[in-house]
């Protein structure tokens, strides 16, 4: 059968371990199996480019969007644009006020973006982001991954299953699906984002004296 929404996978979960007294536990292993894809895969479908804007006042940080995995590139919206450089959270937050004029530096610290030096109001911040796997639930019946890949969310609600039914031998078998499904899902990622322009964005210089330091802690 096909495997295109959310009801016909947990359909598909009990004909292939031919046990449909695990109707009600179908949801749980689909929900544990999307919290293993939010940790180990880096999509290209999971990029997401959204534009943070400073209020009223300069800030030191913008809250991320809720649904944040990990970021990819923030720049300045400008013209030209003018991107910033990762560093740590401790550097940012050390080196923060001892800059001035716009941000150069950005880190991510609990769910926030940072920079330094401080942000200045109608400051806009492009940032291009991985995005959690948009969950499947009744309400929401689809997204890109069991469109595109169907077997990946099969075989890893399977690995759930077994680990439940505590099945050794099946698990191992789903496991080693998974893991080739998920290897050429990123090849086919890492192709595609291979294939495309080259990022040319510059980098802007950024002259910070000698002596200034990350302290320890």
């Amino acid at each position: 059968m096909a495997i295109t929404n959310f009801t016909e996978l947990k359909t598909a979960v009990q004909d292939w371990l031919d046990d449909t007294s695990l109707a009600t536990k179908s949801e749980d292993f689909i929900a544990l199996a999307e919290a293993r894809f939010n940790r180990t895969l880096r999509a290209q479908d999971m990029e997401v480019r959204v534009s943070l804007t400073v209020g009223g006042a300069p800030v030191d940080l913008i809250a991320l969007p809720t649904d944040f995995l990990e970021l990819r590139e923030v720049h300045i919206e400008a013209t030209p644009d003018e991107p910033l450089a990762y560093r740590s959270p401790q550097f940012v937050e050390n080196i923060r006020d001892q800059l001035t004029g716009s941000p150069i530096y950005y880190s991510v610290e609990t769910k926030n973006l940072t920079f330094a030096p401080q942000a200045l109001a109608t400051t806009v911040f492009s940032v291009l982001y991985f995005q959690k796997i948009p969950a499947l639930t009744v309400g929401n019946p689809t997204n890109w991954l069991i469109t595109n890949h169907p077997d990946v969310y099969l075989y890893g609600a399977l690995i759930q299953a077994e680990a439940f039914l505590v099945n050794d031998q099946r698990l191992a078998i789903w496991k080693v699906a998974l893991d080739e499904a998920m290897a050429e899902l990123r090849s086919v990622s890492d192709f595609a984002r291979a294939g495309g322009e080259p990022n040319t964005r510059g980098n802007r210089q950024v002259n910070v004296a000698p002596q200034i330091t990350q302290s320890a802690g």
